[in-house]
């Protein structure tokens, strides 16, 4: 399949390239492709102009850290055009507001970028860049002041969540890893534990994600995945006889609970609390299966593997604690959230192939 491309555009002398409304994996290469053109066209300096960025995702973050790496190889810099404070709340929060300099306007891009090439002022750290855009978010608090966070584990508790026993898993039980992803997990939560204890100013929730699937899905994740398979009648990989189970949660609800947790970190009696965010229902891989089938319409080819070593037989959250302290609402079954699911995987295609033609 050819690549999107990402014109870059001589604008006041200085090349600039312009970012789409979306960021995600399925054009991250694309980008990245053409930022790195964008270095070498500029001798190294270069704007992006994400002017009409709404969404950046982890896979966009990584390619303008490449053409980063490339411009200051170079000698020279990448400057960001972001306006959006939606966007510019993914940059401080990962801390790229540290590394790549970023400006409200493209005129105010461009004329810092022409600095940059004559050597008026440099960039990266310790460089001074009076007309930055985001100040940086660090972690430490001035004197007196609380540490809040919200620790979240992504994609399902692999192992952690439930006892092969099929109990239902409270978020206070005791809890005995099955594979070193599962452990090292559990190790984050003993950490979270020991320093809420050592410095009565944290105070830390940690959330444990039970199969969190929606839209922007990553594409390796099994929904996703299959969906993707089943769609281009290629057969999907279904480990064991089908029995196994998870519980699954829609995003949306995920979100909701994420933002109570961080709401919950307001109180100055908290220290550190464990909560289960998922819909608290067991879905077979058999029964997803036939929901991804009923709603793309086609029936899939199913390649049999031997189970995996380290995989439980079924995940099922107990989220009465989120209920009564979060306010924690799952609303979306997954009968209701696979459909919805579809619908952006098919609009996603379909741009997709809209933007080669």
């Amino acid at each position: 399949m050819p690549e999107v491309e990402f014109p870059v555009e001589v604008v006041r002398g200085m090349p600039v390239v312009a970012a789409p409304e979306e960021i995600d994996i399925t054009i991250a290469g694309s980008l990245r492709a053409a930022l790195l053109a964008a270095a070498a066209r500029g001798h190294g300096t270069f704007v992006v102009d994400m002017s009409r960025t709404r969404f950046c995702d982890s896979s966009g973050l990584h390619a303008l850290v490449a053409a980063h790496k490339r411009a200051q190889a170079e000698g020279g810099e990448v400057l960001l055009v972001i306006p959006h404070a939606a966007v510019l709340r993914v940059f401080a929060l990962t801390a790229m507001d540290r590394v790549i300099p970023n400006f409200a306007s493209l005129p105010e891009a461009l004329a810092q970028a022409h600095a940059v090439r004559a050597g008026v002022m440099s960039g990266g750290p310790g460089g001074a860049w009076p007309a930055g855009r985001v100040s940086p978010r660090r972690w430490r608090g001035r004197a007196g002041q609380s540490r809040r966070s919200a620790v979240t584990r992504d994609r399902e508790p692999a192992g952690w969540s439930l006892a092969e026993t099929g109990e239902e898993r409270r978020d206070d039980a005791a809890i005995s890893p099955v594979s070193p992803y599962a452990a090292t997990k559990r190790a984050a939560e003993l950490l979270c534990e020991t320093f809420a204890g050592l410095e009565p100013r944290l105070r830390i929730v940690s959330l444990r994600f039970f199969t969190v699937y929606g839209p922007r899905q990553r594409p390796d994740l099994a929904i996703h995945k299959f969906a993707a398979l089943i769609s281009s009648g290629r057969p999907i990989p279904v480990y064991g006889d089908g029995s196994s189970s998870r519980d699954y949660t829609y995003v949306t609800d995920t979100v909701q609970g994420v933002l109570g947790a961080i709401e919950r970190t307001r109180d100055p009696e908290v220290r550190h609390e464990v909560y289960n965010l998922g819909e608290s229902q067991t879905t077979t891989l058999s029964e997803l299966i036939a929901l991804l089938e009923d709603a793309l319409g086609r029936k899939a080819m199913i390649d049999r593997l031997p189970p995996q070593a380290g995989d439980v037989s079924c995940t099922f959250a107990d989220i009465s604690r989120a209920r009564d302290t979060l306010g924690y609402a799952p609303a979306v079954p997954i009968r209701d959230g696979i459909p919805r699911f579809v619908a952006w995987f098919r609009d996603t295609a379909g741009r997709g192939a809209a933007a080669l033609r």
